[in-house]
């Protein structure tokens, strides 16, 4: 699976001041492999807020977001699944009163939840599916659109962020 960034913006506030940082340029994130995205200085202090903005928007070829993984049903029939994401997306994460020193380095570490991708999803929705010629259920906005739509909702509740020392 993978996810392609277009626009990511790092924001930090404390009582007086805010430290800003934009990633202007795409990036493709491959879910199974550590990604670093980039690298922040920020000044050592107490922050009430740190807010992070990810900007997914619509490609001409491909996706914005792809995962695909296998299906089994209860009678334990397998087949290949693959929920394609391809419509502008905001995703905001925050995180709060976090205090830096400057001794020490931070990481900014962005967990994807997929098990909240199928939130709304049931059992019978997944088995309704209808598969491709070559057998593969495929989930996007113009194959299986229900379940798609289900799918959609859930999306923005996906990501959290921790800050670790």
């Amino acid at each position: 699976g993978y996810m392609t960034i277009n626009q990511l913006n790092f924001e930090a506030k404390k009582k007086d001041q805010a430290t800003e940082y934009k990633l202007a340029k795409p990036a493709t994130i491959d879910f199974f492999n550590q990604n670093e995205v980039g690298s922040i200085g920020i000044l050592a202090g107490d922050y009430n807020e740190i807010e992070l903005k990810l900007a997914l928007k619509r490609q001409i070829t491909g996706n914005v977001f792809a995962i695909s993984g296998e299906y089994t049903d209860e009678s334990g029939r397998k087949a290949p699944i693959e929920f394609n994401y391809n419509e502008d997306l905001t995703l905001n994460i925050e995180a709060e009163d976090i205090t830096v020193n400057t001794s020490e380095n931070y990481t900014g570490l962005l967990t994807l939840e997929f098990n909240k991708l199928l939130s709304g999803v049931t059992s019978a929705d997944l088995k309704s599916a209808l598969p491709n010629a070559a057998g593969k259920i495929i989930i996007s906005s113009t194959s299986n659109t229900d379940l798609f739509n289900k799918m959609k909702s859930s999306f923005t509740s996906l990501a959290k962020a921790q800050f670790k020392k």
